[in-house]
């Protein structure tokens, strides 16, 4: 009887671990790079996205927001570039 509730109660926490863990929210103004087994496959705007655990990772997280740099005279608007 007492396995039997063990167990039970090991379902239940794989059964509300990994389904968080494949659901990924990326906030806004920024994006992630995705990478399965370590190799670069996509970049994940912002948004919900469903990631396989163990399979796919994140790599690292760009800031993409628009910042504005004075050169000389007239102010532009420059896009950051994820590295």
């Amino acid at each position: 009887m007492r396995l039997v509730r063990a167990v039970a109660i090991v379902i239940v926490i794989v059964a509300i671990i990994v389904p968080a863990k494949w659901m990924r929210s990326v906030p806004q103004r920024i994006e992630w790079m995705a990478e399965r087994f370590g190799t670069h496959t996509g970049t994940l705007a912002p948004g919900p996205h469903f990631l396989v655990p163990f399979i796919y990772a994140i790599g690292c997280k760009a800031d993409v927001t628009e910042q504005v740099v004075a050169v000389g005279g007239p102010l532009l608007e420059v896009r950051a570039v994820a590295a």
